[in-house]
């Protein structure tokens, strides 16, 4: 029996819940792994005991360059939340390579239901995987992918947007995104 299909018969379930905080909150990135009905359910909520770190390290070793990650904390991060069954899950863990699936506690962003749930969201460890090291926190930001990112968290308004960008740090976990996002702005107007 697949991985996959062990989870959802452990779960009882036929969907689980899954927590984007990256590239998954923007829509045509998204839309080339799950469907646009998928997509449709998005609802913007909070994980809490995580910050958001651009560690996940891609790129060659002389163009190394983060994405976005998560790690334990005592703090809090939104994204959205939608659910998915085997098929689509088969897909997001191909996509989400060099990732764990991890279950964390959510609450919507807003609304009817304030209630704590179980969510599962893509984690890279900091420990290797056999020869390969995922996250690396010697790494800034990729920029394109940097700005596709925040630009999908501004869809859910400003307040959402500046969560997004205060609870984001750079890949040493300490350094705020809004200090680099300075840093980036002031380049281009030079």
């Amino acid at each position: 029996m697949k991985k996959t299909e062990l989870l959802f018969e452990a779960l009882g379930k036929d969907k689980i819940t899954i927590f984007a905080y990256g590239s998954l909150l923007d829509e045509k990135s998204a839309g080339r792994t799950i469907s646009q009905e998928t997509i449709q359910t998005y609802q913007p909520a909070i994980v809490f005991g995580y910050s958001r770190t651009f560690d996940r390290q891609v790129g060659t070793k002389q163009t190394r360059r983060g994405m976005l990650n998560l790690f334990e904390s005592d703090g809090l991060v939104n994204g959205v939340v939608f659910q998915v069954g085997k098929k689509e899950l088969v897909s997001l863990l191909e996509r989400e390579k060099g990732y764990d699936l991890v279950p964390l506690v959510a609450i919507l962003w807003e609304g009817a239901r304030v209630e704590p749930f179980i969510a599962y969201a893509f984690i890279a460890s900091v420990h290797p995987r056999g020869e390969k090291q995922y996250t690396n926190s010697q790494i800034q930001p990729a920029p394109a992918y940097a700005r596709l990112c925040r630009a999908a968290a501004s869809r859910w308004g400003q307040s959402f947007e500046k969560l997004w960008i205060d609870t984001t740090y750079l890949s040493d976990r300490k350094t705020p995104y809004a200090h680099w996002l300075e840093r980036a702005e002031k380049n281009l107007r030079s």
